[in-house]
Order: structure tokens, then C-alpha cells, then sequence
């Protein structure tokens, strides 16, 4: 009868360990999870023109080891001739400059491109 209890006591001594380790790894998974934040802006490139954007990283500069992407869509008629000329962080790394240009001849509406320019820091 006293091998019995001290089994259950065993027993229930492993499982509380188990409990602990698995709590203990929730916690430093919590802490570990990452961040994401994003601005966005859309701009609307004219047949023959090259324009410069600058979209602010949120929260730019106030993380230390923080993540930038800057990234670019471009949609419209004219997408097809819209050349990206650079794209890149800028001003010290607090915004997301992109240079585009758009080569089309195309006269009216049909010659015409929006950009969407994001920026996102993951901290």
C-alpha cells in the first residue's frame, strides 16, 4: 500500500514538472512574437513622368534590431512601362523612397499607372 503512494506522489510530481516547463515555454513564446506595421501610400504616374515617393516606416528608428521592407505595386494601363529606377531606404532609414518613371506615349487615360508604395517595420 505505501509503494502505491509514493507512485502517485511521482506521478503527480511529473506531471506538475511538465506543467511548469510547457507554462515557462508559452511565456518565452509570447515574449518572442514579432510585430508588424505597415503605411502605404498610392500615387498616380502621368504618361512621361518620373516621380519620387517617400513613405514613413512606422515606428521607424524607435526599435532597437527592428526589420524595414519596402516594397512597390504597380497597376493601371500603362503598368507594363512603368519603369522602378530605385527603391530603398532614405533619410537616415526613416522612410521608404522609391524613383519611378513611366515610358509610356500613350495620350489620355490609357497612358496613365498608379504605384502603391509600402513600408513596413517588423519588431
Amino acid at each position: 500500500m505505501l509503494t502505491r503512494s509514493i507512485k502517485a506522489r511521482c506521478a503527480t510530481a511529473a506531471v506538475l514538472a511538465c506543467a511548469t516547463v510547457l507554462s515557462l515555454a508559452a511565456v518565452a513564446g509570447a515574449s518572442s512574437a514579432k510585430t508588424t506595421k505597415s503605411a502605404h501610400k498610392t500615387v498616380t504616374l502621368l504618361q512621361g513622368r518620373t516621380k519620387m515617393i517617400d513613405v514613413g516606416y512606422p515606428q521607424a528608428l524607435k526599435h532597437a534590431g527592428a526589420k524595414y521592407a519596402c516594397s512597390d505595386k504597380v497597376s493601371g494601363p500603362a503598368r507594363g512601362k512603368v519603369k522602378i529606377l530605385s527603391r530603398g531606404s532614405a533619410l537616415g532609414g526613416s522612410v521608404c523612397r522609391v524613383r519611378a518613371k513611366n515610358t509610356s506615349k500613350v495620350s489620355g487615360l490609357d497612358g496613365t499607372a498608379s504605384i502603391t508604395i509600402t513600408a513596413r517595420t517588423t519588431y
